[in-house]
């Protein structure tokens, strides 16, 4: 792991240290982390702290109820800091439903970098 993404990493896992989730090991050790919901078990979150050319950090929300996507995916993110990631990852695995997660996104997106982005599947 490079150092820039063992930062991000360790900066997500304390902000994620306390919750109704639980970190797993889904990930097999790399540079991604992932967490389930402990009240809504269907529910996990893939967070990749490895940055992409744009320099954002890429989370994907899953739904093991919901079998529209191969992987269960329901929605993808790509946010420029930790928190916005941290927020997100909160709401979806405490049960807050999509259209609150991207309100969450919306407003804590940067305005000066486009680059941030959403996808609702």
């Amino acid at each position: 792991m490079r150092t820039q993404e063992h930062i991000i990493w360790r900066i997500i896992r304390r902000l994620l240290r306390n919750g109704t989730w639980k970190e797993t090991d889904d990930s097999g050790g790399s540079t991604t982390l992932t967490y389930k919901s402990l009240v809504c078990p269907e529910r996990h979150v893939w967070i990749d702290t490895w940055i992409d050319v744009y320099g954002s950090i890429i989370i994907d929300l899953e739904d093991w109820n919901d079998e529209t996507q191969w992987d269960s995916s329901v929605a993808h993110f790509a946010a420029l800091d930790c928190e916005t990631i941290a927020k997100i990852a909160r709401a979806w695995l405490q049960g807050d439903p999509l259209d609150i997660i991207q309100e969450i996104f919306t407003t804590q997106k940067s305005t000066d970098y486009d680059r941030s982005e959403s996808l609702i599947k």
